[in-house]
């Protein structure tokens, strides 16, 4: 079961292939208890706090609650690559995919689907787990016109290896960028309310550029942490860190909020600085080591 959810996370942009029915509802399976599990944990720390005004427990149940919609919003995309190779695997044409934007009733056609034998006239070859060598493994010297192709080139790929050079220049340009992308978020509500009047058109529009640069960002960063010899269960610890203490600090604004300034999460606060500047200590010393020799796989 554990090897075909790893496979449903591998295949994320993986359409052409089949996977079988096994596969599939094991893998299936395996995402539903993930979802369970947060959702119950939200529901018991929400449970076990005041009920009068939100408290410390509050806050970890909401904490577990942004958990579950990032990993919802994450899963989007292998959910629907290993649905589309089992519709391959099914021989149906891969199209019907398009059925799942269908409010309730696609989602449930394709289940059915799903639910097929595999077609012995299917002619592709059963997505294994095995992956191509990654599109972008930098080694020494590279122009920066090439930097900028890799980074374009390599917008969703996690896997491969970007240079020290390649990286910072990188966070230099695009520094810039975010720089112009603030800028325009502090003035879009004042934008919005003298054009559009309550329509938040240009604020949501900033947010949306917000999350285009983010992807790009996240893989950059990740094959700059293998290209230095790290793992990527490191490197899936980072993130899982970097993401707790940003819910638990956004969390516990909210609490103090809702309960009207009663609560007093001083310390937390003053450790969630502590615990973020280690954090980012840990990941700047992590970026800043040498390449090293062996190749990621």
């Amino acid at each position: 079961m554990y090897d075909s959810y790893h496979k449903f996370w591998l295949g994320y942009l993986t359409f052409n292939k089949k996977t079988t029915k096994k596969d599939f509802w094991q893998a299936i399976l395996m995402h539903v208890i993930v979802i369970v599990a947060l959702i119950l944990l939200a529901v018991g720390f929400n449970s076990l706090g005041s009920q009068v005004l939100p408290d410390g427990l509050t806050a970890l149940s909401l904490v577990f609650r942004y958990f579950l919609t990032f990993y919802l919003l994450a899963s989007l995309l292998p959910f629907l690559s290993v649905l589309t190779r089992r519709i391959n695997d099914t021989g149906l044409p891969w199209a019907l995919i398009f059925l799942y934007f269908l409010p309730v009733i696609g989602g449930i056609i394709l289940l059915i689907f799903a639910l097929l034998k595999s077609s012995e006239h299917v002619q592709m070859p059963e997505f294994t787990g095995a992956l191509p060598a990654p599109k972008i493994n930098e080694e020494g010297k590279i122009s920066f016109v090439q930097m900028l192709k890799n980074y374009a080139v390599g917008y969703c790929f996690f896997r491969g290896r970007t240079s020290l050079a390649s990286f910072w220049w990188m966070q230099l340009l695009f520094l810039g960028i975010g720089a112009v992308c603030g800028l325009l978020s502090v003035m879009a509500n004042q934008l919005d309310f003298i054009i559009f009047g309550t329509h938040a058109i240009f604020t949501f529009t900033m947010y949306g550029v917000s999350i285009l640069i983010l992807i790009p960002e996240l893989s950059i960063m990740s094959r700059r942490l293998q290209d230095t010899g790290f793992s990527v269960k490191v490197i899936l610890s980072f993130l899982g860190a970097a993401l707790f203490l940003l819910f638990y600090k956004i969390a516990l604004e909210r609490v103090n909020s809702l309960s009207y300034g009663v609560r007093n999460f001083s310390l937390l606060y003053y450790l969630i600085f502590l615990a973020s500047m280690v954090l980012f200590v840990l990941l700047v010393s992590a970026l800043m080591k040498k390449s090293q020799q062996s190749k990621v796989q």
